[in-house]
């Protein structure tokens, strides 16, 4: 983890696969997904070490972070730690693997590009990356929304329940940058361009 203007500590890395194994960031891992590269279920939630996740979902970027500690980020904690990015760039392409993966020789676009100047890599333009923030709309009819996969609904006035987005992904185009976000899904959204990056608080002993 890498500390943002001596504040709070942001992963240096988007979320891999296997976070039991590796841990919530590390160079060189395959980048966990919603469409086809799901993570394992922590063993904090009952997994098993092989079992996955059939989605990426808002609730299960929550839930994997908390089983070490950390959270997504607040849409104000990601302006924060994407500082200092390419701004409204995109990458052009899926790197797959988290680090300096091979430049996109289409856009000419490395991930050297996309590097906070705190040190968080691909902070920006690569993968969108699941918010902490979460709202609903305040005014029209309620409803329970079923959104939760199983674990009980969700009771919105409005459309739906809606979570954030954030960075742009690798096909956002000028759309991408440190203070991108995107308010228009449902948490149980999952799409192969949402990721996640996980945070913590930044704890001084006297």
């Amino acid at each position: 983890m890498t500390l943002v203007a001596g504040h709070f500590w942001a992963d240096i890395y988007l979320m891999n696969t296997d976070p039991d194994t590796n841990g919530t960031s590390a160079n060189n891992a395959t980048i966990a997904n919603g469409n086809a590269d799901y993570p394992v279920i922590p063993d904090a939630f009952n997994g098993d070490g092989t079992t996955t996740y059939g989605s990426f979902t808002w609730f299960e970027a929550q839930e994997i972070l908390g089983a070490y500690g950390k959270k997504c980020p607040t849409y104000a904690e990601f302006m924060q730690l994407a500082f200092g990015t390419t701004e409204e760039q995109d990458r052009g392409n899926d790197p797959v693997t988290t680090g300096f993966a091979t430049t996109n020789t289409a856009t000419n676009n490395g991930d050297e590009e996309f590097t906070s100047k705190w040190g968080v890599i691909q902070a920006s333009g690569v993968y969108n990356i699941w918010s902490r923030d979460f709202i609903a709309d305040g005014s029209g009819s309620g409803g329970w929304q079923d959104i939760t996969e199983g674990r009980g609904e969700i009771y919105t006035f409005g459309s739906s329940a809606r979570a954030g987005r954030l960075g742009g992904r690798w096909n956002t185009a000028a759309d991408a940058g440190s203070r991108c976000s995107d308010w228009g899904g449902a948490p149980s959204k999952s799409a192969g361009n949402i990721g996640a990056r996980g945070v913590c608080d930044h704890l001084i002993l006297d």
